[in-house]
């Protein structure tokens, strides 16, 4: 068939080098926060381990310990080596954390491309880098210093490992489970979705009952250095996992979120990543999920689609973990639709994929030279 992209492969170094200045730059101009649990159950948790502020003026989270000490022990680090160091201003130790997150999603990024290229056609593997590099939203998404961030790399690290060819890492099962523990850890309503790419492990791809366990063992071990962290975090016994989802079981114990109806979040899609580009993520999905039912990003999206369908309290944050594998639900979706595109005239098909490339560079463009949210900055480490 003819090649619907040509030059597969072309300036392989100079995409990486936009693709770190590009995630500098955001992480530079993205100040404040996206969302508030940003800076109260991230920021706010590190100030308690450096005394600058007493528990007792913290979220409701905290005494219940249903949130992951992970990251407010690197905050914590990261800051009093940057004091170390001579940068004393917050909003520079705050742009250090964004460049730390920068880093590891660029890392999960490069290792999950390189994993998912050879199930794409040639000519669709440097479409699908580009896209996982520059696709709007994504640049933002890596620098923010969240659960959902952080647990969004790992996870792409976890599922990187699962999709690697035997033959190439004998020992993938202990990366791929330590991974995907961390994920859990880091935001444990992503269990969902790392459920759903372990059963496509064991029902699809049948590694062996050997390896199975080993991933198992390596999640287990993951999970026993969570419990350490987030005992001395809170001076008790404590996992906060598991605290995460007694509390989902039975409620807060104070608090009341709004909730909504079941539909909301195709719209949210829709909205949210600029209606051409959502209309684009939405098909996409539809058309793997009808032609290609056994993949794994099918596995992985749809069990945590189902979920919050369900669950009345909805944010759009709440997809940020599965954001990294809309670059290969779309090509994954353009390879099964390649006939069909092909008989489309080439004139139309290049105005309509040029129009989705404009879109994309002028949101893209927005978003790396803007602050978070409505730039809030005003919560910020004295």
């Amino acid at each position: 068939m003819k090649p619907l992209f040509s030059n597969p492969y072309r300036h392989p170094v100079l995409i990486a080098v936009v693709a770190v200045a590009l995630h500098v730059v955001t992480a530079w101009n993205s100040s404040g926060y996206h969302s508030a649990d940003e800076h109260h159950q991230v920021i706010e948790f590190a100030q308690t381990k450096l005394g600058e502020l007493p528990p007792g003026h913290l979220a409701w989270e905290h005494p219940t310990g249903i949130r992951s000490s992970i990251q407010p022990w690197i905050a914590a680090g990261t800051i009093v080596a940057a004091r170390s160091v001579g940068i004393a201003d917050p909003l520079h130790q705050a742009f250090l954390l964004r460049l730390l997150s920068a880093l590891l999603a660029l890392i999960a990024v490069r290792a999950f491309v390189r994993a998912a290229r050879d199930q794409l056609p040639r000519d669709l593997q440097q479409p699908f880098m580009l896209l996982s590099i520059g696709l709007w939203f994504l640049p933002f998404l890596h620098v923010r210093f969240s659960s959902e961030g952080w647990s969004a790399s790992f996870l792409l690290l976890g599922l990187a490992a699962l999709l690697r060819k035997p033959d190439q890492a004998a020992r993938w099962p202990w990366p791929a489970g330590a991974a995907l523990a961390m994920a859990v850890l880091l935001r444990p309503s992503t269990a969902v979705v790392v459920a759903g790419a372990i059963a496509w492990l064991v029902v699809v791809r049948r590694p062996g009952t050997r390896l199975v366990l080993q991933l198992v063992f390596a999640g287990l071990l993951t999970v026993l250095l969570g419990l350490v962290a987030d005992s001395l975090f809170y001076g008790r016994v404590v996992l906060s996992t598991w605290n995460y989802w007694m509390m989902a079981v039975s409620g807060p114990p104070r608090e009341a979120f709004d909730t909504l109806p079941w539909y909301y979040y195709p719209p949210w899609v829709m909205k949210y990543t600029i209606p051409p580009i959502g209309a684009l993520l939405l098909t996409a999905f539809i058309v793997v999920l009808v032609r290609s039912p056994r993949h794994l990003l099918v596995w992985c999206i749809t069990p945590l689609l189902v979920v919050l369908t369900l669950v009345p309290h909805k944010e759009v944050r709440f997809l940020f973990p599965i954001a990294d594998l809309a670059p290969l639900l779309v090509m994954l979706a353009v390879s099964s639709m390649r006939a069909g595109l092909e008989a489309i005239p080439a004139w139309l098909r290049q105005f309509f994929v040029g129009g989705l490339v404009l879109i994309n560079l002028v949101a893209l463009a927005v978003v790396v030279m803007r602050p978070a949210g409505n730039g809030r900055t005003a919560l910020v480490l004295p």
